[in-house]
Protein backbone atom coordinates (compact mmCIF):
# COMPACT_ATOMS: atom_id res chain seq x y z
CA UNK A 1 0.00 0.00 0.00
CA UNK A 2 1.46 3.30 -0.95
CA UNK A 3 2.37 6.33 1.16
CA UNK A 4 -0.88 8.13 2.48
CA UNK A 5 -0.66 12.44 2.71
CA UNK A 6 -0.33 11.79 6.78
CA UNK A 7 3.36 13.39 8.22
CA UNK A 8 4.61 13.19 11.19
CA UNK A 9 7.66 15.63 13.02
CA UNK A 10 10.76 14.05 13.09
CA UNK A 11 10.80 14.85 16.93
CA UNK A 12 8.31 11.10 17.11
CA UNK A 13 11.28 9.41 15.42
CA UNK A 14 14.32 10.97 18.04
CA UNK A 15 11.25 10.26 21.08
CA UNK A 16 11.45 6.59 20.19
CA UNK A 17 15.01 6.66 19.70
CA UNK A 18 15.46 7.63 23.48
CA UNK A 19 12.89 4.71 24.28
CA UNK A 20 14.79 2.25 22.21
CA UNK A 21 18.15 3.14 23.49
CA UNK A 22 17.05 3.90 27.09
CA UNK A 23 19.11 7.40 26.97
CA UNK A 24 18.72 9.35 30.07
CA UNK A 25 20.13 12.17 29.04
CA UNK A 26 20.08 14.80 26.37
CA UNK A 27 22.23 13.39 23.18
CA UNK A 28 23.33 16.26 20.17
CA UNK A 29 19.79 17.20 18.34
CA UNK A 30 21.75 18.09 15.63
CA UNK A 31 23.23 15.04 15.22
CA UNK A 32 19.92 13.47 15.57
CA UNK A 33 18.36 15.68 12.25
CA UNK A 34 21.06 15.38 10.31
CA UNK A 35 20.92 11.37 11.17
CA UNK A 36 17.27 11.60 10.21
CA UNK A 37 17.78 13.58 7.10
CA UNK A 38 20.69 11.39 5.78
CA UNK A 39 18.36 8.28 5.98
CA UNK A 40 15.62 10.26 4.06
CA UNK A 41 18.00 10.84 1.37
CA UNK A 42 19.14 7.41 1.05
CA UNK A 43 15.60 5.93 1.13
CA UNK A 44 15.04 8.86 -1.28
CA UNK A 45 11.58 8.04 -3.37
CA UNK A 46 9.85 11.16 -4.41
CA UNK A 47 6.41 10.24 -2.90
CA UNK A 48 8.24 10.89 0.51
CA UNK A 49 8.67 14.80 -0.55
CA UNK A 50 7.21 17.83 -0.94
CA UNK A 51 6.57 19.33 -4.56
CA UNK A 52 7.34 22.61 -4.88
CA UNK A 53 7.44 25.40 -6.88
CA UNK A 54 8.90 28.60 -7.04
CA UNK A 55 9.39 31.83 -8.98
CA UNK A 56 12.80 33.02 -9.27
CA UNK A 57 14.56 36.19 -9.77
CA UNK A 58 17.76 36.32 -11.92
CA UNK A 59 20.32 38.52 -11.29
CA UNK A 60 23.59 39.24 -13.37
CA UNK A 61 23.17 35.64 -14.92
CA UNK A 62 22.29 33.60 -12.06
CA UNK A 63 20.37 32.66 -8.82
CA UNK A 64 20.64 30.99 -5.79
CA UNK A 65 19.12 27.55 -5.48
CA UNK A 66 16.43 27.18 -2.75
CA UNK A 67 17.94 25.71 0.41
CA UNK A 68 15.15 22.64 0.68
CA UNK A 69 16.33 21.32 -2.67
CA UNK A 70 16.50 18.16 -3.33
CA UNK A 71 15.92 17.51 -6.93
CA UNK A 72 14.85 19.81 -9.54
CA UNK A 73 12.16 18.64 -12.09
CA UNK A 74 11.58 21.55 -14.35
CA UNK A 75 12.50 24.63 -15.02
CA UNK A 76 10.60 27.70 -17.53
CA UNK A 77 11.61 31.15 -18.88
CA UNK A 78 8.55 33.25 -19.88
CA UNK A 79 6.26 30.07 -20.18
CA UNK A 80 8.98 27.91 -22.69
CA UNK A 81 11.03 25.07 -20.58
CA UNK A 82 15.06 25.65 -20.98
CA UNK A 83 16.98 23.04 -21.52
CA UNK A 84 20.61 22.63 -19.34
CA UNK A 85 23.52 23.23 -21.36
CA UNK A 86 26.70 21.40 -22.34
CA UNK A 87 29.39 22.12 -19.48
CA UNK A 88 32.38 21.24 -21.58
CA UNK A 89 34.83 24.54 -22.45
CA UNK A 90 34.43 24.86 -25.65
CA UNK A 91 30.46 25.46 -24.89
CA UNK A 92 30.53 27.93 -22.45
CA UNK A 93 31.11 31.76 -23.11
CA UNK A 94 33.02 34.11 -21.26
CA UNK A 95 31.52 36.90 -19.75
CA UNK A 96 33.36 40.48 -19.22
CA UNK A 97 32.57 40.35 -15.38
CA UNK A 98 33.92 37.54 -14.95
CA UNK A 99 30.89 35.23 -15.05
CA UNK A 100 30.20 32.60 -17.80
CA UNK A 101 27.10 32.49 -19.38
CA UNK A 102 25.70 28.43 -20.67
CA UNK A 103 25.74 28.26 -24.35
CA UNK A 104 22.33 26.80 -26.34
CA UNK A 105 22.36 24.01 -27.72
CA UNK A 106 20.55 25.55 -30.59
CA UNK A 107 23.43 27.59 -30.78
CA UNK A 108 24.23 27.72 -34.67
CA UNK A 109 28.04 27.09 -34.96
CA UNK A 110 30.27 23.88 -35.73
CA UNK A 111 31.03 22.96 -32.14
CA UNK A 112 27.63 22.13 -30.69
CA UNK A 113 26.62 20.71 -34.27
CA UNK A 114 26.88 17.25 -32.75
CA UNK A 115 25.08 18.40 -29.90
CA UNK A 116 22.11 19.72 -32.14
CA UNK A 117 22.36 16.35 -34.13
CA UNK A 118 22.29 14.03 -31.07
CA UNK A 119 19.08 15.43 -29.32
CA UNK A 120 15.83 14.53 -30.41
CA UNK A 121 14.12 18.14 -30.20
CA UNK A 122 15.54 21.15 -29.71
CA UNK A 123 14.42 24.98 -28.28
CA UNK A 124 14.15 27.93 -30.62
CA UNK A 125 14.72 30.40 -28.28
CA UNK A 126 17.80 29.36 -27.11
CA UNK A 127 17.64 29.66 -23.90
CA UNK A 128 19.33 27.47 -21.14
CA UNK A 129 20.80 27.00 -17.82
CA UNK A 130 24.03 25.01 -15.59
CA UNK A 131 24.36 23.90 -12.13
CA UNK A 132 27.34 25.98 -10.53
CA UNK A 133 28.06 25.81 -6.66
CA UNK A 134 24.34 26.07 -5.49
CA UNK A 135 23.55 28.51 -7.75
CA UNK A 136 21.38 28.42 -11.51
CA UNK A 137 23.53 29.92 -13.63
CA UNK A 138 21.15 31.25 -17.23
CA UNK A 139 21.85 32.74 -20.67
CA UNK A 140 19.72 35.87 -19.67
CA UNK A 141 21.09 38.08 -17.65
CA UNK A 142 18.05 39.54 -15.94
CA UNK A 143 14.25 37.97 -15.59
CA UNK A 144 12.77 35.54 -13.56
CA UNK A 145 12.57 31.81 -13.97
CA UNK A 146 9.60 29.56 -12.58
CA UNK A 147 11.28 25.91 -10.82
CA UNK A 148 9.20 22.93 -9.78
CA UNK A 149 11.07 20.39 -7.59
CA UNK A 150 10.96 17.89 -4.43
CA UNK A 151 11.65 19.26 -1.49
CA UNK A 152 11.73 17.47 2.38
CA UNK A 153 8.85 18.68 4.18
CA UNK A 154 9.18 20.68 7.42
CA UNK A 155 7.06 21.84 10.34
CA UNK A 156 7.02 25.51 12.30
CA UNK A 157 9.38 24.36 13.39
CA UNK A 158 11.89 23.90 10.71
CA UNK A 159 12.36 20.05 11.91
CA UNK A 160 11.72 17.58 8.51
CA UNK A 161 8.55 15.87 8.36
CA UNK A 162 8.16 12.08 7.55
CA UNK A 163 5.44 10.29 6.28
CA UNK A 164 3.26 8.85 9.12
CA UNK A 165 4.31 4.85 8.14
CA UNK A 166 6.47 2.18 10.49
CA UNK A 167 8.25 1.30 8.08
CA UNK A 168 9.95 4.89 8.07
CA UNK A 169 9.68 4.89 11.60
CA UNK A 170 12.11 1.84 11.85
CA UNK A 171 14.16 2.74 8.96
CA UNK A 172 15.34 5.98 10.72
CA UNK A 173 15.30 4.81 14.01
CA UNK A 174 17.79 1.79 12.91
CA UNK A 175 19.47 4.40 11.01
CA UNK A 176 20.16 6.79 13.94
CA UNK A 177 20.95 3.91 15.81
CA UNK A 178 23.43 2.60 13.60
CA UNK A 179 25.41 6.00 13.61
CA UNK A 180 25.17 6.35 17.20
CA UNK A 181 26.80 2.63 17.67
CA UNK A 182 29.33 3.53 15.08
CA UNK A 183 30.78 6.33 17.27
CA UNK A 184 30.73 4.18 20.52
CA UNK A 185 32.33 1.17 18.61
CA UNK A 186 35.58 3.58 17.97
CA UNK A 187 35.93 3.65 21.57
CA UNK A 188 34.93 0.58 22.88
CA UNK A 189 35.25 -2.87 20.44
CA UNK A 190 32.26 -4.33 22.82
CA UNK A 191 30.07 -1.93 21.03
CA UNK A 192 30.76 -2.96 17.64
CA UNK A 193 28.26 -5.89 17.93
CA UNK A 194 25.27 -3.26 18.29
CA UNK A 195 26.47 -1.62 15.43
CA UNK A 196 26.22 -4.21 13.61
CA UNK A 197 23.16 -5.10 14.35
CA UNK A 198 21.76 -1.34 13.51
CA UNK A 199 23.58 -1.46 9.82
CA UNK A 200 21.39 -4.77 9.16
CA UNK A 201 17.94 -3.73 10.14
CA UNK A 202 18.53 -0.52 8.70
CA UNK A 203 19.33 -2.04 5.11
CA UNK A 204 16.49 -4.31 5.82
CA UNK A 205 14.06 -1.26 6.74
CA UNK A 206 15.15 1.13 4.27
CA UNK A 207 14.39 -0.99 1.18
CA UNK A 208 10.66 -1.97 2.77
CA UNK A 209 10.06 1.85 3.39
CA UNK A 210 11.20 2.28 -0.20
CA UNK A 211 9.05 -0.43 -1.83
CA UNK A 212 6.01 0.62 0.38
CA UNK A 213 6.35 4.00 -1.02
CA UNK A 214 6.32 2.96 -4.19
CA UNK A 215 3.92 0.63 -4.30
CA UNK A 216 0.60 2.00 -6.19
CA UNK A 217 -3.10 2.60 -4.24
CA UNK A 218 -6.09 0.76 -5.13
CA UNK A 219 -6.76 4.21 -7.03
CA UNK A 220 -3.64 4.12 -8.84
CA UNK A 221 -4.15 0.56 -9.67
CA UNK A 222 -7.56 1.16 -10.79
CA UNK A 223 -6.38 4.05 -13.29
CA UNK A 224 -3.40 1.35 -14.84
CA UNK A 225 -6.04 -1.55 -15.29
CA UNK A 226 -8.26 1.03 -17.24
CA UNK A 227 -5.58 2.46 -19.17
CA UNK A 228 -3.94 -1.31 -19.89
CA UNK A 229 -7.27 -2.12 -21.37
CA UNK A 230 -7.85 0.83 -23.35
CA UNK A 231 -5.41 -1.07 -25.42
CA UNK A 232 -7.66 -3.80 -26.22
CA UNK A 233 -9.19 -3.71 -29.71
CA UNK A 234 -12.76 -2.28 -30.32
CA UNK A 235 -14.30 -5.53 -32.14
CA UNK A 236 -17.69 -3.23 -31.93
CA UNK A 237 -16.35 -0.36 -33.93
CA UNK A 238 -17.16 -0.89 -37.64
CA UNK A 239 -20.62 -1.52 -35.91
CA UNK A 240 -21.18 1.35 -33.87
CA UNK A 241 -20.04 3.61 -36.78
CA UNK A 242 -16.33 4.01 -34.94
CA UNK A 243 -18.72 6.70 -32.38
CA UNK A 244 -16.89 5.04 -29.65
CA UNK A 245 -12.95 5.14 -30.40
CA UNK A 246 -11.74 7.54 -28.04
CA UNK A 247 -13.87 6.97 -25.18
CA UNK A 248 -11.86 4.61 -22.30
CA UNK A 249 -14.27 2.04 -21.19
Amino acid sequence: MSLTSNRTSINTIIAKTYRDLGLKEEYDLVDLVEWSVEALQHIGVSEQYELKESCLQVCNYRVELPCDLVSLLEIKHEGRAIDKAYNGNHNIKSLGSGLSQPYSYNLNCLDSLPLILGRLYYLDNGDSFKFEKGWIKTSFKEGSIDIKYNAIETDDEGLPLIPDEVSYHEAITSYIKMKYFFKKSIIEDRFRWFYKDAEQKWHWYCNQAGAKAMSPDIFTLENIKRNYLSFVPNLKAYIEGYSTLNENK
